[in-house]
């Protein structure tokens, strides 16, 4: 699912992947920049239990004297859990299909 997910961030038009922090199960921490061209650190850990999917994704500034930006922060928030919505309702959709 980790992977899925990593596929959708990266071909959303409107957000940069910089560096792709770390990847692994269940875990994925990105550098990315947004709209507005702040960098961003976004990490998103997925959870996979017997009858459901859960995404928590959270969004900090990059630089440390930006810590006040929060619009930017939103604003690729918003993005990346629409993607991320996304790529766990594709992974859903196909594991529905392989049964």
């Amino acid at each position: 699912m980790t992977d899925s997910v990593r596929h959708a961030v990266e071909r959303d038009p409107v957000l940069r992947l910089d560096e792709i922090t770390a990847f692994g199960h269940g875990t994925l921490s990105l550098t990315m920049r947004g709209p507005s061209d702040t960098t961003v650190s976004v990490q998103v850990r997925v959870t996979t239990g017997p009858e459901d999917t859960a995404a928590v994704v959270e969004v900090r500034p990059a630089a440390t004297y930006k810590r006040l930006d929060a619009a930017a922060c939103w604003a690729v928030a918003r993005v990346v859990e629409k993607r991320v919505a996304q790529a766990l309702r594709a992974e859903a959709a196909e594991a529905g299909l392989a049964r």
